[in-house]
């Protein structure tokens, strides 16, 4: 019996003072002036929400960089109320994920881009809690509760027919009352695994298969390694551009015995070695920056098919013949590395081909249209092997574009451009520096 008059005193309080509150601001019915949608390009998560003139009930759960300012998340609003121990209160910032009310000016869709915020538990108290949304539409039954739900009933707000809907999901840009009898708080949080979306905070281990971003930057203090990555296939590792800053002295991705696996859009620096590919398959490395690390990217000979394309890596300053930097060490045969720029290194790239024992297949590694510009040494080969260099610029290394140590060697270049080589670098089949660098 009490709950039943504590539930009709909250529902009565609540219509009354939402009530009130529209009486004091403009008309609820009021159109004003239409705008056309936003036109946002965006390479992260996109949420479209729809803000009609008047009331609207909204949220944002990615982090766009309109956030946290009220101007800039909701330029068109005349209010924008949060709801706090009973009461509205004018919102100071707006915190991704949570709910708002915004009375609106004018009708126009919002576009907010940013990388996808599936961490925010919200803890629903007794009575009304006003919460907002996660990236994806979420079924009730995707979330997971710290007790049984029957107490709970989800209300979204529909703004062109001013009328609340009972929910029974979650959709991304919106915001939900929800209302709990019960006396005691309770927690609910996105089951993570359940909705395949792996948002990346911090340095770790990863055994799973799938898409995994990083949702900001990470500085790994004190970390061995800070993302080891083994005995998996399909990763999907997306850094959105975000950067991961670490130690000279520790590695920033043990990669061991993975396939069919991608890392892209990374920001490293200051890691010993950024990429160590140890008995991989089929592994993909594109569109990272690498900079003011010790080595770029080093594969084994355990490793074989490897793509590497579109990376850049580099130092502010020449590194010295006694730093023993190196952009690329890739004994994996089978492996293409395409449209990279490696400046500043001691070594470019460090060639070595071990022995072929007579069922091994050569290493046939295939460099097309780099860039090695400014190192010590652009190309430099201890066992040619049967590398195949095709239309590279090797320019402007300081003791030499192209070395061998060993003369003469079986790798082979083509169209290159390099201005000098040391004695017998090339082989007879394919010459280089037919093409000076100027």
């Amino acid at each position: 019996m009490k709950n039943t008059v504590l539930l009709f005193i909250l529902c009565f309080l609540f219509t009354f003072s939402f009530a009130l509150t529209i009486r004091e601001t403009k008309d609820f019915t009021e159109k004003g002036i239409e705008s056309p949608p936003i036109s946002v390009h965006c390479t992260t998560t996109l949420v479209n929400p729809n803000l009609y003139t008047g009331w609207n009930l909204v949220s944002v759960p990615v982090f766009a960089p309109q956030l946290p300012n009220i101007l800039n998340t909701f330029s068109n609003a005349a209010g924008v109320y949060e709801y706090k121990d009973g009461e509205y209160i004018d919102a100071e910032e707006i915190k991704v994920n949570n709910g708002y009310f915004v009375n609106n000016k004018i009708t126009r869709s919002e576009g907010y881009c940013g990388f996808p915020s599936w961490e925010k538990c919200f803890y629903l108290e007794e009575g009304w809690n006003l919460i907002g949304s996660y990236p994806e539409k979420v079924e009730l039954s995707d979330l997971i509760f710290s007790s049984d739900i029957s107490s709970l009933t989800f209300y979204s707000y529909d703004s062109l027919t001013k009328k609340y809907i009972t929910a029974s999901n979650i959709e991304p840009g919106k915001g939900y009352w929800v209302l709990n009898t019960n006396t005691e708080t309770i927690k609910m949080c996105p089951d993570i695994e359940k909705l395949n979306a792996t948002c990346i905070y911090n340095c770790g281990d990863i055994v799973t298969e799938g898409l995994h971003t990083l949702c900001r930057d990470i500085v790994a203090n004190d970390i061995e390694v800070c993302f080891n990555i083994s005995n998996t296939k399909n990763v999907v590792f997306d850094c959105n551009n975000y950067s991961i800053t670490g130690i000279d002295s520790r590695d920033a991705f043990s990669l061991y015995n993975i396939t069919d696996s991608t890392f892209k859009n990374c920001f490293v620096k200051d890691f010993n070695a950024v990429f160590v590919d140890d008995t991989g398959t089929n592994n993909t490395y594109e569109n990272n920056i690498l900079y003011e690390n010790n080595a770029g990217i080093i594969a084994s000979y355990t490793s074989k098919n490897l793509n590497i394309f579109n990376n850049i890596l580099w130092f502010d300053t020449y590194s010295s013949l006694l730093d023993d930097t190196r952009g690329f060490v890739i004994l994996a045969r089978g492996s293409t590395i395409s449209n990279n720029k490696v400046e500043n290194y001691t070594y470019g790239t460090w060639v070595l081909s071990l022995p072929l024992l007579p069922e091994e297949e050569p290493n046939n590694i295939n460099y097309i249209q780099n860039e090695f510009i400014n190192n010590q040494y652009g190309v430099y080969i201890i066992n040619g092997g049967e590398n195949i260099f095709t239309g590279n610029s090797i320019c402007n290394n300081n003791v030499s574009d192209v070395f061998s140590i060993f003369p003469p060697h079986r790798a082979r270049f083509y169209d290159t451009l390099c201005d000098t080589s040391s004695p017998l670098s090339f082989p007879v089949s394919g010459t280089s520096c037919v093409y000076p660098c100027s």
